[in-house]
């Protein structure tokens, strides 16, 4: 609990700088164009009830049991050959979250930037 809370400190000392903040800004938009993973510029997020919605779940549609039950017996099968496919999704931050939140950062960051002119 104390390193989280000195993570924390850091951070939070260095996002007054904007240099930092710009260098951030920079990863996160290169990662997004020039493809690469999310998680190599941040792996979390310090606050998740900072104000930002989550986007909306999707709702499966209802399943029928009898359909079910068929559709078990031939997946198994299925599972095997697709165990593959699965290692490699990423599992690291949502994507439209963090658009979100870097949205937010770079919108506070031009309202900074034009306080400092």
């Amino acid at each position: 609990k104390r390193i989280e809370e000195g993570i924390r400190e850091v951070m939070g000392a260095i996002a007054h700088f904007p240099g930092t903040v710009d260098h951030i800004l920079s990863e996160y938009t290169r990662v997004t164009t020039e493809g690469g993973r999310l998680s190599d510029v941040l792996s979390g997020y310090i606050d998740p009830d900072d104000g930002i919605a989550p986007p909306a779940a999707e709702v499966p549609p209802p399943v029928d049991a009898k359909a079910a039950k068929a559709d078990d017996d031939t997946e198994d099968d299925d599972a095997e050959a697709s165990s593959d496919d699965e290692d490699e999704v990423e599992s690291g931050p949502d994507p439209i979250i963090a658009a979100q939140r870097f949205g937010a950062v770079s919108d506070q960051m031009e309202i900074t930037r034009k306080a400092l002119k």
